[in-house]
């Protein structure tokens, strides 16, 4: 991360690389915007130039990453590229299905083999739950949200208002993966093994964090762009 007193500046000259090295989170945005490692001593601009992808929409959701708090002007907004950002947003959803929950799963399984049947049953319920409510979510976005967005940027007229149930749902996720937090931090039974235990927790941790720059990107972004009645290109 960058140091207090001398806060990272992101442009388009600065190099690709130094960004990267910033925050290693930001693997997420570069992989899930099909930017493949290997790219030398090119600039943020060269990369995104190379890759198809608007500078500074790419460089807009770098911000959202590192900066906890940053919230987009309304110009910015306007001029954001949303088929960038809802292909970003589409592709967090595969990570999540077909790496983040299959890898926690698996760490969950590890941690439970020891215990005993009951202890497996109760806990493993409270994961299994969660996992279906993150699916739900998903499933929700992908259905209603996303389809809505796209309707607007070309030119059709979208159906339903999903606002309330889209802020209710990120409320939901965001407690639950708390709750399985705690779980794992205060409850085990002495059974489980320490580095068992570890790697669940490093994997939540990282699903969460991941999960809340997601969500960030959907309501400072997606959300306001869909109320200007206007998600095209920014151009």
């Amino acid at each position: 991360m960058p140091s207090a007193d001398r806060p990272l500046i992101l442009g388009a000259r600065m190099k690709a690389a130094e960004l990267l090295g910033a925050d290693f989170y930001l693997l997420g945005v570069f992989s899930r915007l099909g930017i493949r490692l290997g790219f030398g001593e090119a600039t943020v601009g060269e990369l995104c130039e190379g890759n198809g992808i608007d500078t500074s929409t790419f460089l807009t959701l770098c911000r959202i990453h590192l900066v906890r708090d940053y919230i987009p002007s309304e110009e910015e907004i306007a001029k954001l590229d949303m088929g960038v950002c809802l292909k970003y947003l589409k592709q967090s959803h595969s990570y999540y299905r077909t790496i983040g929950l299959t890898a926690l799963g698996k760490a969950m399984s590890n941690l439970l083999a020891p215990c005993g049947e009951k202890q497996k049953k109760v806990i493993r319920r409270f994961y299994d739950e969660y996992h279906a409510e993150l699916e739900k979510h998903f499933a929700f976005e992908e259905e209603h949200i996303f389809p809505y967005a796209e309707a607007i940027a070309s030119g059709k007229e979208p159906l339903g208002n999903f606002e309330k149930e889209f802020e209710e749902d990120h409320s939901n996720i965001g407690e639950k993966i708390g709750d399985l937090k705690n779980i794992v931090m205060k409850y085990l039974p002495a059974e489980c093994g320490d580095q068992e235990i570890q790697q669940v927790l490093l994997l939540l941790c990282f699903l969460e964090n991941d999960l809340e720059r997601h969500t960030a990107i959907e309501e400072r972004v997606l959300v306001p762009r869909i109320s200007r009645g206007d998600t095209g290109n920014g151009e």
